[in-house]
Protein backbone atom coordinates (compact mmCIF):
# COMPACT_ATOMS: atom_id res chain seq x y z
CA UNK A 1 0.00 0.00 0.00
CA UNK A 2 3.29 2.42 0.26
CA UNK A 3 3.35 2.39 -3.52
CA UNK A 4 -0.59 3.75 -3.66
CA UNK A 5 -0.07 6.43 -0.75
CA UNK A 6 3.03 7.85 -2.94
CA UNK A 7 0.96 8.48 -5.38
CA UNK A 8 -2.05 9.90 -4.31
CA UNK A 9 -1.43 13.04 -4.16
CA UNK A 10 -0.30 12.39 -8.09
CA UNK A 11 -4.20 11.26 -8.92
CA UNK A 12 -5.56 13.65 -6.88
CA UNK A 13 -4.18 16.85 -8.58
CA UNK A 14 -6.35 19.40 -10.08
CA UNK A 15 -4.39 19.50 -13.60
CA UNK A 16 -2.80 16.59 -15.64
CA UNK A 17 1.05 16.55 -16.06
CA UNK A 18 3.28 13.97 -17.45
CA UNK A 19 5.76 12.39 -15.63
CA UNK A 20 8.98 11.88 -17.77
CA UNK A 21 11.11 14.30 -19.72
CA UNK A 22 13.25 13.05 -22.41
CA UNK A 23 15.75 14.88 -24.50
CA UNK A 24 17.20 11.74 -26.62
CA UNK A 25 20.04 11.26 -24.78
CA UNK A 26 18.53 11.77 -20.70
CA UNK A 27 15.38 10.48 -19.43
CA UNK A 28 14.52 12.58 -16.12
CA UNK A 29 11.48 10.46 -14.03
CA UNK A 30 9.48 12.60 -11.36
CA UNK A 31 6.88 10.20 -10.90
CA UNK A 32 5.93 11.82 -7.14
CA UNK A 33 5.56 15.45 -6.56
CA UNK A 34 7.12 15.14 -2.75
CA UNK A 35 10.45 13.59 -4.37
CA UNK A 36 12.89 14.79 -6.58
CA UNK A 37 13.06 13.60 -10.12
CA UNK A 38 16.10 11.10 -11.22
CA UNK A 39 17.79 11.69 -14.26
CA UNK A 40 19.56 8.83 -16.60
CA UNK A 41 22.02 9.57 -19.08
CA UNK A 42 21.99 6.78 -21.60
CA UNK A 43 25.75 7.50 -21.61
CA UNK A 44 26.10 6.47 -17.89
CA UNK A 45 25.26 2.80 -18.58
CA UNK A 46 28.01 0.52 -20.43
CA UNK A 47 26.46 -2.28 -21.18
CA UNK A 48 22.94 -3.26 -22.42
CA UNK A 49 22.46 0.55 -23.55
CA UNK A 50 20.14 -0.70 -26.16
CA UNK A 51 17.79 -2.43 -23.19
CA UNK A 52 18.36 1.49 -21.89
CA UNK A 53 17.13 3.11 -25.12
CA UNK A 54 14.30 0.48 -25.84
CA UNK A 55 12.80 1.01 -22.25
CA UNK A 56 12.62 4.85 -22.27
CA UNK A 57 10.79 5.17 -25.63
CA UNK A 58 8.36 2.28 -23.96
CA UNK A 59 8.51 4.94 -21.06
CA UNK A 60 7.58 7.88 -22.45
CA UNK A 61 4.59 6.43 -24.94
CA UNK A 62 3.23 5.36 -21.52
CA UNK A 63 3.68 8.21 -19.89
CA UNK A 64 1.87 10.25 -23.10
CA UNK A 65 -1.02 7.36 -22.02
CA UNK A 66 -1.29 7.92 -18.86
CA UNK A 67 -1.56 11.59 -19.15
CA UNK A 68 -4.15 11.35 -21.49
CA UNK A 69 -5.98 8.58 -19.43
CA UNK A 70 -5.61 11.57 -16.44
CA UNK A 71 -7.86 13.92 -19.44
CA UNK A 72 -10.13 11.45 -19.87
CA UNK A 73 -10.74 10.47 -16.02
CA UNK A 74 -11.18 14.66 -15.64
CA UNK A 75 -13.73 14.56 -18.28
CA UNK A 76 -16.14 11.26 -17.18
CA UNK A 77 -15.80 12.30 -13.28
CA UNK A 78 -15.65 10.48 -9.97
CA UNK A 79 -19.24 8.79 -10.38
CA UNK A 80 -19.21 7.60 -13.54
CA UNK A 81 -18.03 3.97 -13.94
CA UNK A 82 -15.61 4.04 -16.37
CA UNK A 83 -13.59 6.91 -14.11
CA UNK A 84 -12.61 4.33 -11.83
CA UNK A 85 -11.55 1.51 -14.76
CA UNK A 86 -9.38 4.40 -16.46
CA UNK A 87 -7.87 5.52 -13.32
CA UNK A 88 -6.42 1.57 -12.43
CA UNK A 89 -5.07 1.52 -16.04
CA UNK A 90 -3.20 5.20 -14.71
CA UNK A 91 -2.43 3.56 -11.36
CA UNK A 92 -0.76 0.62 -13.30
CA UNK A 93 1.40 2.53 -15.60
CA UNK A 94 2.48 4.57 -12.59
CA UNK A 95 3.43 1.41 -10.79
CA UNK A 96 5.28 -0.02 -14.08
CA UNK A 97 6.91 3.46 -14.55
CA UNK A 98 8.29 3.66 -10.69
CA UNK A 99 9.49 -0.20 -11.01
CA UNK A 100 11.56 1.10 -14.20
CA UNK A 101 13.09 4.01 -12.08
CA UNK A 102 14.32 1.84 -9.40
CA UNK A 103 15.73 -1.02 -11.57
CA UNK A 104 18.12 1.54 -13.65
CA UNK A 105 19.14 3.01 -10.18
CA UNK A 106 19.79 -0.90 -9.48
CA UNK A 107 21.53 -1.13 -12.89
CA UNK A 108 23.24 1.54 -12.84
CA UNK A 109 25.33 0.53 -9.74
CA UNK A 110 25.55 -3.61 -10.26
CA UNK A 111 25.13 -3.73 -14.39
CA UNK A 112 25.89 -7.49 -14.64
CA UNK A 113 23.77 -7.99 -11.36
CA UNK A 114 20.84 -6.36 -12.75
CA UNK A 115 20.25 -7.14 -16.32
CA UNK A 116 18.16 -9.78 -15.74
CA UNK A 117 15.85 -7.57 -13.84
CA UNK A 118 16.44 -4.67 -16.42
CA UNK A 119 14.85 -7.36 -19.30
CA UNK A 120 12.01 -8.14 -17.43
CA UNK A 121 10.97 -4.86 -16.96
CA UNK A 122 11.39 -3.70 -20.48
CA UNK A 123 8.83 -6.69 -21.13
CA UNK A 124 6.78 -5.21 -18.87
CA UNK A 125 6.64 -2.08 -19.99
CA UNK A 126 6.23 -3.46 -23.79
CA UNK A 127 3.48 -5.59 -22.86
CA UNK A 128 1.45 -3.04 -20.79
CA UNK A 129 1.96 -0.58 -23.36
CA UNK A 130 0.72 -2.97 -25.89
CA UNK A 131 -2.56 -3.82 -23.91
CA UNK A 132 -3.07 -0.35 -23.33
CA UNK A 133 -2.35 0.84 -26.79
CA UNK A 134 -4.95 -1.31 -28.01
CA UNK A 135 -7.89 -2.31 -25.62
CA UNK A 136 -7.47 1.01 -23.57
CA UNK A 137 -6.86 4.21 -26.11
CA UNK A 138 -7.35 3.39 -29.32
CA UNK A 139 -8.01 6.95 -30.59
CA UNK A 140 -4.93 8.45 -28.55
CA UNK A 141 -4.71 10.54 -31.43
CA UNK A 142 -7.66 11.96 -31.57
CA UNK A 143 -7.77 12.52 -28.01
CA UNK A 144 -4.54 14.12 -27.96
CA UNK A 145 -5.66 17.02 -30.41
CA UNK A 146 -8.58 18.18 -28.63
CA UNK A 147 -8.18 20.52 -25.35
CA UNK A 148 -10.96 18.98 -23.93
CA UNK A 149 -12.16 15.45 -23.94
CA UNK A 150 -15.61 14.01 -23.66
CA UNK A 151 -17.36 10.94 -22.81
CA UNK A 152 -18.26 10.21 -26.77
CA UNK A 153 -14.29 10.13 -27.53
CA UNK A 154 -14.05 7.00 -25.08
CA UNK A 155 -14.13 3.31 -25.48
CA UNK A 156 -15.36 1.26 -22.55
CA UNK A 157 -12.78 -0.50 -20.66
CA UNK A 158 -13.87 -4.09 -20.38
CA UNK A 159 -13.08 -5.42 -16.93
CA UNK A 160 -10.70 -8.60 -18.09
CA UNK A 161 -8.53 -5.85 -19.50
CA UNK A 162 -8.19 -3.92 -16.38
CA UNK A 163 -7.12 -7.31 -14.32
CA UNK A 164 -4.85 -8.28 -17.05
CA UNK A 165 -3.09 -4.48 -17.07
CA UNK A 166 -2.97 -4.81 -13.12
CA UNK A 167 -1.27 -8.24 -13.24
CA UNK A 168 0.92 -6.98 -15.41
CA UNK A 169 1.81 -4.11 -13.07
CA UNK A 170 2.50 -6.47 -10.37
CA UNK A 171 -0.42 -4.83 -8.24
CA UNK A 172 -3.09 -6.43 -6.29
CA UNK A 173 -6.93 -5.32 -8.09
CA UNK A 174 -8.71 -5.36 -4.16
CA UNK A 175 -5.64 -3.01 -2.88
CA UNK A 176 -6.09 -0.67 -6.11
CA UNK A 177 -10.20 -0.62 -5.67
CA UNK A 178 -9.51 0.21 -2.27
CA UNK A 179 -7.33 2.86 -3.06
CA UNK A 180 -9.56 4.51 -5.42
CA UNK A 181 -12.52 4.53 -3.05
CA UNK A 182 -10.46 6.39 -0.74
CA UNK A 183 -9.29 9.30 -3.82
CA UNK A 184 -13.16 9.75 -4.97
CA UNK A 185 -14.10 11.44 -1.81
Amino acid sequence: MLFLDGIKGILSRDTCSRAINYDKRTLEMKLDAEAAGVNFSLADFKTEVQKIRDASEFTQLLDNYQYQMCRVCRSLGKDDPEWRKYNKIRVGSFHILTSLQATLIAFKSDPEGQKRRLHKVVGDLQDYLLLVAREVMPNIEGIESKSYVSKGDLSEIRPNTVSKALNIAGLNEHEVNTFLEAIKD
